[in-house]
């Protein structure tokens, strides 16, 4: 099976130095940094570190320059424009901004899924209870949303919709466009929790028309402490920022203060300024190789993983025919999953077990936990192997 969808492949991998260490296969969880990523983080800090909008001097001026075309960066990424990108520490504190900032009255209601990360789910309980609204949650069918269900539970009441684009657990693909068009015939918000898409498929905000969209720059390259929030620029007057406090000011008196226009205005406090930018290099590194080459690649390395998975008599997968990213999860009765994962480390390959942040739906399959495979566009067909070949040594035991 030739796999020659991303050029130099062997070249990029010597970017990521610990892949000649291990075979690194939870990028679901946590993607690794390649060294232009880690160069331009160390650039900041060690030439001109310095905080922004604050300073008339050179230094300040540069970080400011560098870490606005950062948010550029990203936006190209998406479809989006620049100042509709808000830097924050991940796809958590982007989805509470939006749920702590709209305006959401008692009567209305909110309509999330049961497959979503704990991250898509909290928020809107908090909410609920706070004021009072319903909260509504469509059940998976086949491992997406079911997209009939979805359309019942949205109405002239819904607020807004918030979905993940993919699962955190299975990897499989939701609907999001036909959602789209179903929030905005009832004039409902679209919220997408895209942590599992942004740096494996190509997204386009202004396609999908969602409104918010979410993601963690620690799963696209970046250095954790990383993440951004896309704002549809019509909603930021709609949109309350989670903290205040200096640097998104234009005045305060003792009486009353405005803050600024656009993602500033929902940047409150220092941001994590060399991480913003090494995220827009990161932005810059992805769309280098190419979305449609990452989406294809690990498409076909899916493929044969799942075929290689379902081949082991002992090996129960998760929606195998599903659509999907490269997330994988299985469950295997003779062996716990924090056992095989211990014992997958033992051999230098490197899985994630647990219930993946996702209770309701570990509930809902009937499992309280599993072992998780999830790929990157710097993964070969060697390190499925070596995974395979670990897990066959293993169940022989």
């Amino acid at each position: 099976m030739e796999m020659s969808l991303i050029k130099d492949l062997s070249e990029i991998r010597k970017e990521f130095p610990v892949l000649d260490k291990v075979v690194y296969l939870d990028n679901a969880a946590t993607s690794l940094t390649p060294e232009p990523v880690l160069k331009e983080l160390i650039e900041y800090n060690r030439n001109y570190r310095a905080n922004i909008e604050r300073g008339v001097h050179h230094l300040s001026k540069i970080a400011t320059h560098r870490y606005k075309d950062a948010h550029l960066k990203v936006a190209e990424l998406l479809g989006a424009e620049e100042e509709e990108i808000v830097f924050l520490k991940n796809t958590t504190e982007a989805i509470n901004t939006v749920a702590r900032g709209l305006d959401i009255k008692k009567g209305e209601n909110i309509v999330c899924s049961s497959m979503s990360h704990h991250s898509n789910i909290l928020p809107w309980q908090r909410i609920r209870d706070q004021k009072d609204i319903n909260l509504k949650f469509a059940n998976p069918k086949k491992g997406t949303v079911d997209e009939k269900e979805i359309k019942k539970l949205i109405n002239e009441d819904t607020k807004l919709v918030a979905i993940s684009h993919a699962s955190n657990v299975t990897g499989s693909l939701n609907p999001i466009k036909s959602i789209s068009n179903y929030c905005e015939e009832k004039g409902a918000y679209f919220l997408i929790d895209a942590a599992q898409t942004a740096a494996h498929t190509p997204i386009d905000v202004s396609e999908i028309r969602c409104d918010f969209l979410c993601a963690s720059g620690h799963k696209m390259l970046a250095p954790t402490g990383t993440g951004l929030l896309y704002v549809k620029k019509e909603h930021y007057d709609e949109l309350e920022p989670l903290s205040l406090g200096g640097g998104h000011v234009r005045e305060v008196t003792l009486s009353n203060y405005s803050t600024k226009d656009g993602y500033e205005g929902l940047e409150a406090g220092t941001p994590n300024i060399g991480g913003g930018i090494a995220l827009g290099k990161a932005a810059d590194y992805l769309r280098e190789i190419g979305l449609n080459k990452i989406r294809d690649h690990e498409k076909k390395l899916t493929n044969y993983l799942l075929r290689q998975l379902t081949e082991i008599n002992e090996i129960e997968v998760v929606y195998p025919e599903v659509e999907r990213v490269g997330v994988v999860s299985f469950y295997i009765e003779e062996i716990d999953a924090h056992t095989l994962a211990q014992l997958l480390d033992q051999e230098n390959v490197i899985v994630r077990s647990g219930d993946h942040c996702s209770q309701p739906l570990l509930r809902q399959l009937g499992y309280d936990k599993l072992v998780r495979v999830s790929l990157s566009f710097y993964n070969t067909l060697e390190d499925i192997n070596k995974l395979i070949g670990s897990m066959e040594d293993i169940l022989r035991g």
